[in-house]
C-alpha cells in the first residue's frame, strides 16, 4: 500500500531491521528516488540507546565532508506515530546480495570495491570516526559506485581516540573488541580486511557460532 508523507511517496520495502523498515520513495518535487527509514516513535521511548545511535548517525553524516562513497543523509520527517529518515537511494543492492548470488567477487572487481571503501574510510579517519559495523550488508551499490552505509553504530572518538563498547557483527570484529578490551579506529581496518577476504574467498577468515568459540579460533590462529 502506497503511503504519502509530505513530498515523499513510499512504495515497496527494500530493507528491514530490528527497529524499522526502509522503503523506496519518490519525491514529487524532483521525481528522484530516495530510501526512507521508518521507525515508530514508541521505539525511541522504549529504547534510549536507539535514540542515541540515531542522533549520533545523523550528526556525523551531516557534519562530515561529502564523499561519493558514503551514503548521504537528506532529511528527517515526523508524524505523531513515526519518524521518517530520508537517505540517498542505492539502486544496485548490497555486497551481501552479490556474495549470496555469486559467492565470490573476481579479484579485479574486489580490489575496485575495496579501493572505494578505503576512500570512504579516509574521510572517517580524518574526523576520527569509527564505523564499527562494517560488513557486506552495509556496503551498497548505486549505478556501480560503492556506498558505505548504516552508520547506526558509528562513534566519534574525539580526543580519547579509544572506546570499549562491543558493537557490530562478531565475525567482522577485531580481536580486541571480542575480548572486551579498549580499541581504536584500527579495529575498522581489521573489518576491512575481513570484507576483502570474504569477497575473494567466499567466506570469512574466522568463523564460529559463539563469541567465546570465535575468540578461541583467533587464539589458535597465528596472527
Amino acid at each position: 500500500m502506497v503511503r504519502i508523507i509530505e513530498n515523499y511517496t513510499l512504495y515497496e520495502i527494500i530493507g528491514e531491521g530490528a527497529y524499522g523498515k526502509v522503503f523506496r520513495a519518490i519525491n514529487k518535487n524532483d521525481n528522484k528516488e530516495y530510501a526512507v527509514k521508518v521507525i515508530e516513535v514508541r521505539r525511541f521511548k522504549e529504547n534510549k540507546k536507539l535514540e542515541e545511535c540515531t542522533v549520533n548517525e545523523i550528526n556525523i553524516l551531516t557534519n562530515i565532508e561529502k564523499n561519493e562513497h558514503i551514503i548521504k543523509y537528506i532529511d528527517m520527517l515526523k508524524t505523531p506515530n513515526n519518524f521518517y529518515f530520508v537517505y540517498e537511494f542505492c539502486n544496485g543492492g548490497t555486497l551481501e546480495g552479490m556474495l549470496r548470488k555469486d559467492r565470490v567477487v573476481p579479484e579485479k572487481q574486489a580490489l575496485l570495491i575495496f579501493k572505494q571503501l578505503i576512500d570512504a574510510f579516509q574521510v572517517l579517519n580524518k574526523y576520527n570516526i569509527m564505523h564499527r559495523d562494517l560488513k557486506p550488508d552495509n556496503i551498497f551499490f548505486n549505478a556501480g559506485v560503492v556506498k558505505l552505509g548504516d552508520f547506526g553504530f558509528c562513534k566519534s572518538l574525539e580526543k580519547a581516540n579509544m572506546t570499549k563498547t562491543m558493537l557490530g557483527s562478531p565475525i567482522y570484529m577485531a580481536p580486541e573488541i571480542l575480548r572486551g578490551e579498549i580499541y581504536s579506529t584500527k579495529a575498522d581496518i581489521w573489518s576491512l580486511g575481513v570484507v576483502l577476504y570474504e569477497m575473494l574467498y567466499g567466506f570469512c577468515p574466522f568463523e564460529s557460532t559463539t563469541i567465546p568459540k570465535l575468540i578461541e579460533v583467533l587464539k589458535e590462529t597465528e596472527l
